[in-house]
């Protein structure tokens, strides 16, 4: 009679880590934070922190890198890093509801093709 074969003790999949699986948010993109995040001045999770933004505000993605996303702030034009999702994988930003996303690319595109306007949306008399 032989020895019963040894058991070999399961390893867990990820060692801890987040597994990587991320929304991919495509350049140009616009994104709405759903909870606090840090902006960061570059990629890296110890690099300087910019400036907290708040839940709801409208990022541009700029480019991404795994779970951390390039931005520019809609409300101030300030680039930085943020995190797209916690290392457990819990979302921290979606996709922009497409009624602000649309809203936004019109204002900024009015804005870079130099049409001044009144904050309603309304021209200046003086450009007449």
């Amino acid at each position: 009679a032989g020895a019963a074969p040894q058991k070999r003790p399961q390893r867990p999949s990820h060692r801890g880590k987040a597994q990587g699986t991320y929304d991919a948010y495509a350049p140009g993109s616009v994104i709405a934070t759903r909870d606090s995040a840090q902006m960061r001045s570059g990629e890296d999770l110890t690099s300087d922190r910019m400036y907290e933004i708040k839940a709801g505000h409208l990022c541009e993605v700029l480019g991404q890198a795994g779970r951390r996303l390039n931005v520019r702030d809609l409300e101030t034009g300030e680039v930085g890093w943020i995190s797209s999702a916690t290392k457990a994988g819990a979302r921290l930003v979606q996709p922009a509801a497409e009624d602000q996303a649309q809203l936004l690319a019109h204002s900024a595109s009015s804005a870079a093709a130099g049409q001044g306007g009144t904050s309603d949306g309304s021209r200046d008399i003086d450009e007449v």
